[in-house]
């Protein structure tokens, strides 16, 4: 094959590219020692032998199930004798092991079958009803799709009604997926006939060594992230203080928290998930929100199956299958931010049927899954913005009619219209709004004060991420390269921060194709269109919060995959060829890092009670400490829940509220009320709020950070004046207020 000095130039760009990634991810070192030696052992011992097999994806089953199983035991056995050393590893433990988590196996089919089936069956009845030439216009893979992302909004939004009733209980929980269901059970019964009779057609597949060492590869993947989604307990300290916190809150409470003292962003992901964790606590919770939030897949799946490509091309999805951020997240965290891809990528996909079928009923469905992204996490107004503009103006000029206008307006209303009338809803940098005519949402807290080190903290945490990053051009040239590294203290692993070589190749091969040859290989009309949106949702996104990869995870998602797509079908044989190469490889070496470390390191076993995952963090150095010491503080604050508690510092990093009781009702800080935290600001607050109990933050009593050191000192002094200390950990201490 002749090689001219452009391709080459491409070549030689995106291996550097390559390398530099490489080079700093140190965790892949042993799975591409692993992978290079199974490649030349299996090339010297059977790289001739070919076999065409008959068999279905449910022959399968039993070889998932099986790896299922022994990774489970393998990754509980390595915690036991690694993380907590446990002295006696009997039969009798394991025993246990397994008999729970076959427990939480069914528990888990059970209730993902109940969220898919209602889901499917209001979803499918609301699009039957009011768009009719949505099921004309797409296959049942489509069709089911769309109606099972319109269904779980559904759901959602009723489950937050309940919630903000009081009223939420697992049975009120199974009311609604019951009824949901009984309104139209011929289409998930349908859709479910369609999907065992996909599962069991027998296929010849042509394998060789490397494919058949290769689909082993991908089924032992799968099993490692399906235990790992099965975990007792998170190391994430977003989950903690934030998203996890607020799911456990949901379900002890049956409700949404109060306004009293603070007002929530909305959090369509947490009151979706929270009737799981009331039947399954932390591991089936993580399990049913990771295992539907995972249909995000689906969304990139169904547009590239209708794209007319020649080949196999399954493969152009192993970058949306591992991107580095969500591995992270399924291994050791609890976010929603795959929860908000999924309504994302179902924007997309219902956007590009929009702009390819030109009918309208595309584009309202393409409204309501934009705002239940931003339902999820509000950082979806980064892409929700461009999208939604241009739908509307599409709309205005091609339809000049005011009853489809009419239509997309109550379709994005649809998804926020419980949550304006019953509750009120924060705006991050605006305001809140909503009518709260719920009794949950009758008050609304006194008027916060912007903390005066929240620039400094902001600074930190960034700065943590990609060490040395602050404002100024300079920085932002570097950001690339920032990306490509993930430096700081997050590198040399899978992270949030990390976009992923698998992201990588794809855009710099767009890239250098442009610089080297003058030609834009995206030629496809829709997919200019896309890609000219999500370079505008980059826009914002680079001016408001550079550093944090993870909050526009969809639109780096969406711009690799068209990239990809565009490579496959616009480039020169030998680019396709580099393309496919690396992009096997790489997903070859990803997998065998999350099956041989990643998910290894991060693993709790499914039944591990919260009291002795705790007993872990006793003797930590590091900044799980924090963990314990809360739980130690949280045992003093819950003898009341109803008690209210000021913490001297809001900076995120230190404070863990997973452990107090209603957290959400009772706690305050001192630095959003006070500049001065003097005795006459803290006696007011005191006087104010009715506080029985302050936590002073002793982490920023000795911290690098000019800001929070001096204001926590002198947050110290007031609060050792105004109360009895009764409790005292090297992260927090804990004052009984003086009456």
């Amino acid at each position: 094959m002749k090689i001219n000095l452009q391709n080459f130039a491409i070549i030689q760009g995106v291996l550097v590219v390559i390398f530099i990634y490489l080079s700093s991810h140190s965790i892949f070192l042993i799975p591409m020692v692993l992978f290079i030696y199974t490649l030349v052992v299996t090339s010297a011992l059977a790289y001739k032998v070919k076999k065409t097999l008959t068999f279905s994806i449910a022959n399968l089953i039993p070889i998932f199930l099986i790896s299922v199983f022994f990774i489970l035991n393998v990754y509980s056995y390595y915690f036991y004798t690694n993380n907590i050393n446990l002295p006696d590893v009997s039969f009798k433990l394991f025993l246990t092991l397994n008999f729970d988590f076959i427990k939480y196996l069914l528990l888990y089919i059970l209730v993902l079958g109940g969220y898919l089936g209602a889901s499917l069956s209001i979803g499918s009845l609301i699009l039957d009803k009011i768009f009719k030439k949505i099921k004309t216009n797409t296959t049942l893979e489509e069709f089911s799709f769309v109606s099972l992302m319109t269904g779980l909004i559904i759901i959602g939004s009723a489950f937050f009604v309940f919630a903000a009733l009081a009223e939420l209980s697992v049975l009120n929980s199974v009311l609604v997926l019951v009824v949901c269901l009984v309104l139209n059970p011929k289409f998930p019964a349908s859709a479910a006939t369609a999907f065992i009779k996909k599962l069991t057609e027998t296929k010849k597949w042509n394998l060789n060594i490397y494919s058949a060492s290769f689909l082993l590869l991908v089924i032992i993947f799968l099993a490692s992230t399906f235990v790992s989604i099965f975990r007792s307990f998170t190391y994430s300290p977003d989950g903690l203080r934030a998203y996890m916190n607020l799911t456990h809150y949901i379900a002890v409470n049956e409700s949404i928290p109060t306004t009293k003292q603070t007002i929530l962003s909305p959090f369509l992901t947490e009151i979706t998930i929270a009737p799981a964790f009331m039947i399954g606590q932390i591991p089936l919770a993580l399990a049913i929100m990771y295992s539907l939030a995972m249909f995000y897949i689906l969304g990139f799946y169904l547009i590239l199956k209708d794209i007319d490509i020649k080949g196999k091309k399954l493969w152009l999805l192993f970058p949306i299958i591992l991107y580095p951020a969500f591995l992270q997240m399924y291994a050791g965290e609890f976010k929603v931010d795959v929860f908000t891809a999924l309504f994302a990528t179902t924007s997309f996909f219902t956007f590009y049927k929009y702009l390819k079928t030109k009918h309208f009923e595309f584009a309202p469905l393409t409204a309501l899954f934009l705002v239940a992204s931003l339902l999820s996490k509000m950082t979806a107004i980064y892409f929700a913005i461009p999208f939604g503009l241009y739908l509307l103006i599409s709309i205005i000029i091609r339809f000049k009619s005011f009853k489809k206008f009419l239509i997309l307006g109550l379709f994005t209303l649809f998804p926020i219209i419980p949550w304006i009338i019953l509750y009120k809803i924060s705006i991050p940098k605006f305001a809140s709004i909503g009518l709260g005519l719920s009794s949950l949402a009758d008050s609304t807290p006194g008027v916060a004060i912007a903390n005066s080190c929240n620039l400094e903290i902001r600074a930190y945490e960034e700065g943590s991420y990609f060490s040395g990053f602050g404002p100024g051009i300079l920085n932002y040239i570097k950001l690339p390269y920032h990306y490509l590294i993930a430096t700081g203290t997050r590198a040399n692993s899978f992270s949030l921060l990390d976009l992923g070589l698998l992201i990588f190749i794809p855009i710099s091969i767009v890239l250098f194709w442009l610089i080297v040859k003058h030609k834009f290989l995206v030629k496809d009309k829709t997919f200019r269109i896309i890609i000219i949106l999500s370079l505008l949702s980059l826009i914002p996104w680079l001016a408001l919060t550079p550093v944090y990869t993870w909050y526009i995870a969809p639109i780096f998602l969406l711009i690799g995959f068209i990239f990809g797509i565009s490579i496959y079908t616009n480039s020169d044989n030998l680019t396709k060829r580099i393309f496919y190469l690396t992009t096997m490889i790489v997903s070859a070496v990803y997998m065998l890092a999350v099956i041989m470390s990643h998910n290894l390191a991060t693993y709790f076993p499914s039944n591990l009670s919260l009291d002795n995952v705790i007993k872990i963090y006793e003797k930590s150095e590091s900044h799980t400490k924090t963990y314990y010491d809360s739980y130690i503080i949280a045992q003093k604050l819950n003898e009341n829940s109803e008690d209210i508690i000021m913490f001297t510092s809001s900076a995120p990093f230190v404070n863990i509220n997973y452990f107090i009781d209603k957290y959400y009702d009772r706690v305050i800080y001192f630095d959003s009320y006070s500049n001065n935290y003097d005795k006459k600001d803290l006696d007011e607050i005191i006087e104010k709020y009715n506080v029985k109990y302050i936590v002073l933050n002793k982490i920023g009593l000795d911290s690098s950070m000019e800001c929070l050191k001096e204001t926590q000192n002198i947050a110290k002094l007031t609060v050792e004046n105004a109360g009895v200390l009764i409790e005292d950990t090297k992260t927090f201490g804990l004052y009984e207020v003086k009456f």
